[in-house]
This record gives C-alpha cells, structure tokens and sequence, in this order.
C-alpha cells in the first residue's frame, strides 16, 4: 500500500499480507458502488478527506457499541491501535536479540519513522522488553545491517 503524505508530509509503502489485500478489495469495490472513485481510501460522505474529529467520533460509537472499556476514566483512543500493533509485534518475533532487533528496525520503517529512537515511545506498555530491545537495535544499527 502507499501511504502518502503522513505526518511531516511523508510518503512510504507498507507491505500488506494477502488477507489484507483481499479485504482491502472488497471495501474498495463496495465502497466504488456507493461513493465512485476517490483519492481517499475512506472519503467522507462528501468524498473529500475525513476531519480527525469525525473518525474520533466513530471510533468513539464503536467503543460505545461493542462496550470496550465502558467504565475506564481515560477511552482508549484510536492511535492506541498502532501503540498494540507495534507492541504485539514485537511481542510476537520470541526472545532472541537479533531477531527482536530487525523486526525492531523494520517496524521502525513500517510505522513511518526516520530514527528508530521514535519507535521507542510505541513500547510504553512492555517496559521489560524495552533494555533488550533498545540495545539490540542500537547495536544493528552501528554495525551498519540496515
């Protein structure tokens, strides 16, 4: 898929796995039926780009609907969904400091970030993997393996 013109104006392609990619044609035939062609992969009912408040407030009705933390003081918000995907993520690679290192680098490069030290802040919630990680990356990153 490219992503193009994210935070900082920035562009990249990010791999998607085939189910995605299926999906992704599903949504986009249905979505052509009843909306037409739009540069905008979720346009707005006036096929022009969704205002932050309003897929906010979705987000919001869904949690209400599907009752997600109903009684929590502080609503997960929709950017926590990309805090779990690069924490499951990493979570997932197992214990070995290599491979949590390039799948540490190549996350970094999936969520749009020049420097890898930003992809620190995504790992608040697995603080115990945080000493191994930040040095196995800081270690591929100076032998030059990116």
């Amino acid at each position: 898929m490219h992503i193009r013109e994210t935070k900082f104006r920035k562009s990249r392609l990010v791999p998607l796995h085939a189910t995605v990619v299926e999906a992704l044609k599903g949504y986009l035939d249905a979505r052509c039926q009843l909306a037409g062609e739009s540069d905008w992969l979720f346009p707005s009912v006036k096929h022009r780009q969704l205002y932050p408040s309003t897929v906010n407030y979705a987000f919001r009705c869904i949690l209400r609907r599907a009752g997600i933390a109903p009684d929590r003081s502080r609503q997960p918000r929709i950017h926590d969904l990309r805090h779990t995907f690069a924490t499951r993520v990493l979570e997932q690679c197992g214990a070995e400091r290599g491979t949590i290192a390039k799948h540490f680098v190549a996350l970094s490069t999936y969520l749009g970030h020049v420097s890898i030290h930003n992809t620190y802040w995504y790992l608040q919630a697995t603080p115990e993997m945080m000493v191994d990680i930040a040095a196995a990356a800081e270690k591929l990153v100076g032998e030059g393996d990116v």
